[in-house]
C-alpha cells in the first residue's frame, strides 16, 4: 500500500515529469533525425562538388589508364573527408578503397542511408564512370555528435526550468498535505494522540485526526497482526527443521540437538530482524566473523536442509591454526557465499556422496576449499563459470557464483574453480586480526572450580568431557536464579562459563556475569556469538566470548595462558643447550633450529605470533638479520635478533622487534607474568 506522499509524488508529479521528459526526448530525437538527413544531403552535395572539381583529372587518368593514380586519389578523398568507402567503376574496372567498419553501436546510422551513387560523363559522352561512396562515420562525427551535445545541453536546461517550476508546487503540497499527514502518522505510531491537540489547514485532515484519536487500540492490534503475519511466514523453514527432529529428540543424539539449537537461533534472528526493521533503526553489523564456527553452522543447516538425502555426507577438516581464523566479511555475507557453494556441490553429486570443506590458514590469508566428485564441466563452461546469468542447471538463474565472486572480491579476496580428480572451488580471503573479545584459550592454572551456567544439557556434557582428568571441580547450573541465590560473587579460584540466552528467565548471561562481578573470570559461551549486539556488550564490559560450537575445540591450558612456544634459530650447540636448560626451569615449550631453512620446513604448525629469536650470524656467511625477512614474509611477526655483539651497535631491520643479547628472555618467574585464567 502506498503512502499519500508516494501517491502524490508518483501519480502526479512523477508521472507529469515523466511525460514531459518523454515528450522532450521524442522532440530532440526528431530534431536529431532531421539534422542527420540534412547532414546526409549536404554531404552528397559536398561529394558532387569534389567530383566536379576533380572531374578533368579523373577523366585524364581514365584515358591514360593510370589506375594507380586514381587509387591514390580515392584514398586521399576518403582520408580527407572521413568517408568509410569510395569507389570508381569504369566499364569492367572497379577501383575502390578499403572500407571502414562503423562501430556496432553506430550501425543504426544505416537506417538513414548515408550513401552516394552517381554516373558522370565527359562533355562528349565518350567516357563515363560511376562514383559510389558510404559516409556513415562522417555523418556521426560532423553532424550527430555535435548536435547531440547541443541537444543534451538544451535538454538539461529545460529540465532545470521544469525543476524550478515544480519545486514551488511541491513545496506547497508538502506544507499543506504531506508534512501534516507525516506528523500525524508519526504521532500515531508513538501513541501521542490521546491528549494532543492539533489544527490543520485542510478540513479533511482535521477530521481524520479526530477519528484516529479514537482508535489507538485498533492501530496497535493492526501492528501486532502485521508483525505476527511476517514472523509466521519467515519462520516456516526453521520450524520444519524442528519438526523433522521431533521424533528423535528423546534419543538426544548430539547432531540432532545441535540442529535444533541452530534452528532456534535462526528463529530468534528472524524475530530480531523484524523488530529492527519495525523500529527503523540501522542494524549493527559484526566487523569480524569467526570462520570455523560459521562453517559449522552452515554445515548443520545444510544437513537439516538435505535431511531427506541420507547418502549425502558433508564434512569439515581444518589445519592447526584454523581455530583463531577470522575474516572481516560480514557473517551473513560469508554464510551466503559458502552456503551457495555447498548447495552447488551437493547438487552436482546428486545428493549422493561426500562434499568436503577444508579450512587452512596460510601466511596472512585463509583458504576455504569446497570439494566434490561431480561431473566435470566442458572447457567453454569453465571459462564462463563466474559470468552473470551463466548456469548449467535447468532451473538456475546464473547468479550464485557471480554474486559469490563479487562479494569475495569486495573483501579483497579471490575465488577459483578447478577440475582435476575432484571439482574444487577455492576461496581465499585475508586474515582479520583476532578480536580482543575472542577467547583463544582457556587457562586453568590456579583454578579449582569451573561453574557452568546453561539451560542446555548437551553443553554440560561437553564440558564434563573437556575437563575430565584435569582435577577441576565442575558445578552445573541450569538457571541463573539458582546460581545467584548461592553466590554473590565468583571466587578468585573459580571461572564461569555462561550461555547468553537463558530460556524462561529475565536475565541473560552477561547480566549474571556482571551481577557476580566476574568479568575477568568468565567466558560467554553462546551459539549467538556472531551477533553484533552481543559482541558489542562483550567489548563494552571486557567479557571473553566463545562460540558454543567451539567448546569442543578451545585449548585448555594448565599453565598461564601467556606462555607460548618460543623458537631459537642458532648454529651454536652451546647456545641451544643453555636455552634448553633455562626453558626447563620455566616450563617454556622451546623449539630449536640450526638454520632458517630448517625452521621454515617445520613452521606450518606454529602460531604466527610465536616469539622467534634468531642469531645474527648463522655460519657460512649467512646473516640472521637478512634471512629473518623470509620468516616475516610467512606471517610471523614476533621476531628478535639474539646476538653476542653489543645490541646497541647492531642495526635493526624494520621487521625485527628488537636486538637482544643471547641471554634467554624467559628466565623471569612465572608469577610475575601471571595474567589470570582467560586469554
Amino acid at each position: 500500500m502506498k503512502s499519500i506522499k508516494d501517491f502524490i509524488y508518483q501519480e502526479f508529479f512523477f508521472k507529469q515529469v515523466l511525460w514531459l521528459l518523454l515528450s522532450l526526448t521524442i522532440f530532440f530525437v526528431i530534431l536529431n533525425a532531421l539534422q542527420l538527413r540534412s547532414g546526409i544531403r549536404s554531404t552528397r552535395d559536398k561529394i558532387d562538388t569534389i567530383i566536379e572539381l576533380n572531374q578533368s583529372e579523373i577523366f585524364s587518368s581514365i584515358v591514360l589508364k593510370d589506375f594507380e593514380a586514381l587509387q591514390d586519389h580515392l584514398d586521399l578523398i576518403k582520408k580527407q573527408d572521413h568517408f568509410d568507402y569510395v569507389a570508381l567503376k569504369i566499364a569492367d574496372v572497379n577501383i575502390e578503397t578499403n572500407e571502414n567498419e562503423v562501430p556496432f553501436y553506430y550501425r543504426w546510422i544505416n537506417l538513414f542511408n548515408p550513401t552516394y551513387s552517381k554516373v558522370v560523363h565527359n562533355e562528349f559522352e565518350t567516357v563515363s564512370f560511376r562514383v559510389e561512396a558510404r559516409f556513415g562515420s562522417s555523418i556521426i562525427v560532423d553532424h550527430f555528435i555535435p548536435y547531440m551535445r547541443m541537444s543534451f545541453f538544451m535538454f538539461f536546461l529545460l529540465v532545470g526550468v521544469l525543476y524550478v517550476f515544480f519545486r514551488k508546487q511541491i513545496k506547497r503540497v508538502q506544507g499543506d498535505i504531506i508534512r501534516p499527514l507525516t506528523e500525524l502518522v508519526g504521532k500515531l505510531e508513538k501513541d501521542e494522540l490521546d491528549n494532543e491537540e492539533r489544527s490543520f489547514h485542510l478540513k479533511e485532515l482535521h477530521i481524520l485526526y479526530e477519528v484516529m484519536k479514537s482508535y489507538p487500540k485498533l492501530k496497535k492490534d493492526s501492528t501486532i497482526a502485521e508483525i505476527t503475519s511476517q514472523v509466521a511466514h519467515d519462520i516456516r523453514s526453521p520450524l520444519e527443521a524442528l519438526k523433522s527432529a521431533k521424533d528423535e529428540i528423546a534419543k538426544l543424539p548430539e547432531l540432532e540437538r545441535n540442529s535444533i539449537n541452530l534452528a532456534i537461533g535462526r528463529i530468534e534472528e528472524i524475530a530480531y530482524n523484524l523488530l529492527v526493521m519495525r523500529k527503523r533503526v540501522k542494524r549493527l553489523v559484526a566487523t569480524h566473523t569467526h570462520v570455523k564456527s560459521t562453517l559449522n553452522q552452515i554445515i548443520q543447516e545444510k544437513r537439516m536442509q538435505y535431511r531427506g538425502h541420507p547418502e549425502l555426507v558433508i564434512n569439515l577438516s581444518s589445519g592447526d591454526q584454523a581455530f583463531s581464523v577470522f575474516t572481516s566479511m560480514e557473517p551473513e555475507t560469508f554464510k551466503r557465499v559458502i552456503s551457495n557453494l555447498l548447495s552447488n556441490a551437493s547438487e552436482a553429486i546428486g545428493f549422493n556422496g561426500n562434499v568436503e570443506i577444508d579450512l587452512q590458514a596460510i601466511d596472512r590469508k585463509f583458504v576455504v576449499r569446497v570439494k566434490d566428485v561431480g561431473p566435470k564441466l566442458a572447457t567453454y563452461q569453465l571459462c564462463r563459470i563466474f559470468e552473470k546469468g551463466f548456469t548449467t542447471k535447468s532451473d538456475g538463474n546464473g547468479l550464485g557464483l557471480y554474486n559469490a565472486k563479487k562479494e569475495i572480491e569486495a573483501a579483497y579476496g579471490h575465488i577459483e574453480f578447478s577440475q582435476e580428480e575432484q571439482t574444487i572451488v577455492t576461496v581465499t580471503l585475508p586474515l582479520a586480526e583476532i578480536p580482543g573479545y575472542f577467547a583463544t584459550v582457556l587457562g586453568i592454572e590456579r583454578v579449582k572450580k569451573v561453574i557452568i551456567l546453561d539451560d542446555d544439557e548437551s553443553i554440560h556434557q561437553v564440558w564434563k568431557k573437556r575437563f575430565k582428568n584435569t582435577g577441576i571441580e565442575l558445578e552445573h547450573f541450569y538457571k541463573a536464579f539458582n546460581l545467584l541465590n548461592i553466590l554473590k560473587e565468583i571466587p578468585e579460584d573459580t571461572i564461569l562459563l555462561s550461555d547468553f540466552e537463558l530460556l524462561g528467565e529475565e536475565l541473560n548471561g552477561i547480566d549474571c556475569i556482571n551481577k557476580l562481578h566476574a568479568v575477568q573470570r568468565s567466558i560467554l559461551v553462546t551459539a549467538r556469538a556472531d551477533e553484533p549486539q552481543i559482541i558489542r556488550l562483550c567489548e563494552q564490559y571486557g567479557i571473553k566470548l566463545l562460540p558454543k560450537s567451539m567448546a569442543n575445540e578451545v585449548e585448555i591450558k594448565n599453565r598461564p595462558s601467556f606462555l607460548k612456544t618460543v623458537v631459537l634459530i642458532d648454529d651454536d650447540n652451546l647456545t641451544h643447550l643453555s636455552w634448553k636448560l633455562a626453558s626447563k626451569k620455566t616450563e617454556i615449550n622451546l623449539k630449536t633450529y640450526y638454520s632458517v631453512k630448517e625452521f621454515l620446513e617445520n613452521s606450518n604448525s606454529l602460531d604466527r605470533i610465536t616469539s622467534i629469536y634468531i642469531d645474527l650470524e648463522l655460519g657460512q656467511e649467512l646473516r640472521g638479520d637478512v634471512l629473518s625477512e623470509d620468516i616475516y614474509n610467512q606471517g610471523f611477526t614476533e621476531l628478535f635478533i639474539a646476538t653476542g655483539y653489543d645490541p646497541d651497535y647492531v642495526e635493526r631491520p624494520w621487521w625485527i622487534k628488537s636486538i637482544l643479547d643471547k641471554t634467554p628472555p624467559f628466565q623471569k618467574t612465572l608469577n610475575s607474568y601471571y595474567r589470570g585464567p582467560l586469554s
